[in-house]
């Protein structure tokens, strides 16, 4: 468990991971996970949320997105809208404890435009288990997100070795 308190703090997004479809309400569903920099006291902790891949009006995906945006999508700015232009992006991040006494990202703000952004340490990670060009990031990839591609569809029926 993380020593990192819970409450809001600053945040770089460095990853997305698109880790294929997973068993979700009892289906199927594409699944992708993001991951974030906070950086205090000079240690750097990194936090991640999985998300059902959809831009549905009460995904939470779509929620934690506009939230981190501060407004709400228009239906052309969703149709254009690419999920890899989130690399890189400051926020702010909610942390709090869930069930099992374990710290999560609860949610995402929009950065304040007059506080100084946080500068990221940590090289950024974008792969898709359906983009061949991306698995040379698998080594960037933490293991408890790589056992999750592997246990996708997707990856069964890949030519992708881990």
């Amino acid at each position: 468990m993380s020593s990192l308190s819970q409450g809001i703090h600053n945040a770089v997004c460095i990853g997305i991971i698109f880790t294929g479809k997973h068993q979700s309400f009892n289906r199927p569903l594409p699944k992708v996970t993001i991951l974030w920099e906070i950086t205090e006291n000079e240690k750097i902790k990194t936090f991640s949320r999985d998300y059902t891949y959809s831009y549905y009006e009460k995904a939470e995906l779509r929620l934690h997105l506009e939230s981190w945006r501060g407004r709400p999508f228009t239906a052309t700015e969703l149709s254009k809208f690419k999920l890899r232009n989130i690399l890189g992006v400051p926020c702010k991040l909610e942390i709090a404890k869930n069930n099992k006494n374990y710290k999560q990202v609860e949610n995402v703000y929009r950065f304040p435009a007059k506080e100084q952004a946080p500068k990221r340490k940590s090289e950024l990670i974008y792969f898709d288990i359906s983009d061949k060009t991306t698995y040379s990031e698998i080594p960037n990839i933490p293991y408890y997100i790589v056992e999750k591609i592997k246990n996708s569809p997707e990856y069964k029926q890949s030519s992708l070795k881990l």
